[in-house]
């Protein structure tokens, strides 16, 4: 465990910076929701899933690595969301979600992050090196799990039950401001990742198996 990278960034206050973005962006969101729907209809939200999202994302949302597409199965209904939304106004560098992300409405939007928060994480992710578990957990544990740990009800994106590609992937572009609106600080401290501690964190959480209830948008 590092507590500063060789550029200066001092880890520990970032978390806690962190800490009380989701805990902001958390109260916003489910403050939308709750003003934007009474209880989403599941049925049209899988049709939904089914026409739109199913060829990428699978028909249990388990994602494909081979193609760097992350599973939604089980992730956090507030990151989805915003996620959602993120895409729709393009808030990144442009991918091949930002033709669906924009036909889907507000409303529909809200019914897909409940449907896919509800549905039961895939236990069968691409794997990392085994080697570097311990490195990846104590990185993990020190710097990123008050955001993307326990906390089903957080704005953060829950990081297991993900592929390994796809999560050294993302952290990499995170770092090269793939998003633009993600929290600057959070991009130097992912820049100063080195390819083994990526590596690492990303092999730690493919290989944690950890089932958190999610939460819901209107509750």
């Amino acid at each position: 465990m590092r507590g500063m990278s060789s550029d200066g960034v001092a880890r520990a206050p970032l978390m806690q910076r962190r800490m009380l973005v989701c805990v902001l962006m958390c109260g916003m969101f489910s403050a939308s929701a709750r003003a934007e729907t009474a209880g989403p209809n599941a049925s049209s939200a899988l049709q939904l899933y089914q026409s739109t999202c199913s060829a990428c994302h699978g028909a249990a949302a388990e994602g494909d690595p081979v193609h760097g597409v992350p599973a939604l199965a089980g992730q956090r209904p507030l990151y989805l969301l915003k996620r959602l939304r993120d895409l729709h106004d393009g808030e990144g560098a442009a991918t091949a979600m930002d033709v669906p992300a924009v036909a889907v409405s507000p409303q529909e939007a809200i019914q897909l992050s409940e449907l896919l928060a509800r549905m039961p994480p895939t236990r069968t992710v691409e794997q990392g090196p085994t080697g570097l578990f311990n490195l990846g957990e104590a990185i993990f544990t020190e710097q990123c799990a008050a955001c993307h740990g326990g906390d089903a009800a957080e704005v953060a994106p829950l990081l297991r039950h993900q592929h390994f590609s796809y999560l050294a992937r993302l952290t990499r572009r995170l770092g090269e401001s793939h998003r633009y609106n993600v929290d600057a600080d959070l991009v130097r401290f992912l820049r100063s990742l080195t390819d083994e501690e990526v590596n690492a964190v990303a092999a730690y959480l493919a290989a944690s198996i950890e089932r958190i209830a999610p939460a819901s948008l209107s509750r």
